[in-house]
């Protein structure tokens, strides 16, 4: 009868412990890089996140602009309550975004309780500001980018943002520090944004207080740093 034919190891094969031994290489080697793989990848969907709806809000303001004058002219009224930001808000900012669908929360005060979404779900509050304890009529107006929808449970370095509009144009909340003392005025360098003892975007300051990173993104050419508190 025909000789059985036995197949021979060639020069290229692998048995199978080599080819078990490969594959364990692979998965510990995938096991190691996939976390830091995955963090890039949020941080890149967060940046991409955080600089579209920041150049949507402040088209829509310089368009609000052109229409309702500089903001030094904008009558924002002599109170701190609701009603007063309502006005505020549905005269110089909902007629220059589409399709909106709005935001509301009962109370009596302006902080955090109307506002409005946007496209891809990004949650943007107002608030009137100023020196309210001197009974002084409002100044400025705080925006808040919420990316998770949970108000009770903010973190600034990566579901929260908060912004200022007192000079006409969106600016990314900021303080830094004058002399020896870190207080509420713009951080004019890197390490005060990271540094502020308050608000300092740093692993130190708590996650609900590290208002200083949406500026320290911005500041470091939309990008997250290594040093970010992530």
């Amino acid at each position: 009868g025909a000789r059985g034919f036995i197949p021979l190891k060639g020069k290229n094969s692998f048995t199978l412990a080599e080819v078990l031994i490969t594959l364990g290489i692979i998965g510990v080697v995938a096991a190691m890089t996939m976390p830091t793989l995955i963090k890039k990848h949020q941080q890149r969907v967060l940046v991409t996140r955080l600089q579209k709806n920041y150049s949507i809000v402040s088209q829509a303001l310089i368009t609000s602009i052109s229409e309702n004058g500089s903001f030094n002219e904008w009558d924002l009224g002599t109170d701190y309550n609701k009603a007063n930001l309502k006005r505020v808000v549905d005269k110089y900012f909902v007629p220059y975004f589409k399709k909106l669908k709005m935001y509301e929360t009962s109370g009596y005060s302006c902080y955090e309780t109307y506002g409005f979404y946007l496209a891809d779900g990004t949650l943007v509050i107002f608030s009137l500001d100023g020196s309210s304890n001197a009974g002084n009529p409002p100044e400025a107006i705080h925006l808040q980018f919420e990316f998770r929808n949970k108000l009770l449970a903010k973190d600034y370095s990566r579901s929260n943002f908060e912004f200022r509009i007192d000079d006409g144009r969106l600016r990314f909340f900021e303080w830094g520090k004058r002399g020896d003392v870190w207080t509420s005025v713009h951080a004019t360098t890197r390490e005060e944004l990271i540094n502020h003892t308050k608000y300092g975007c740093n692993a130190n300051i708590p996650k609900d207080q590290r208002l200083n990173c949406g500026a320290l993104i911005q500041w470091d050419g939309w990008q997250i740093k290594d040093d970010y508190p992530w």
